[in-house]
């Protein structure tokens, strides 16, 4: 069977030159040995049900835009 048309619900996705495109397998290698603790969610989904999610303030104000929030997180 070929695994390219399998759907996919989600992709990773890397931004290059101003649009998007998919994460090849050198730069997920990359990611697995720069940032294991965030690639383990991408190689084992269990990981996220394991993962703690922080209490945030009634007032915090909300980014509703994932890059904005992607990036005050890092």
């Amino acid at each position: 069977m070929n695994e390219k048309r399998i759907p996919k619900e989600f992709v990773l996705q890397i931004l290059d030159n101003g649009k998007y495109r998919p994460i090849t397998d050198t730069e997920f290698d990359l990611l697995k040995r720069e940032q294991p603790e965030i690639a383990k969610y991408f190689i084992d989904e269990s990981e996220i049900e394991k993962m703690e999610i922080p209490q945030i303030d009634e007032n915090a104000p909300i980014n509703y835009h994932w890059e904005k929030v992607s990036t005050r997180m890092m």
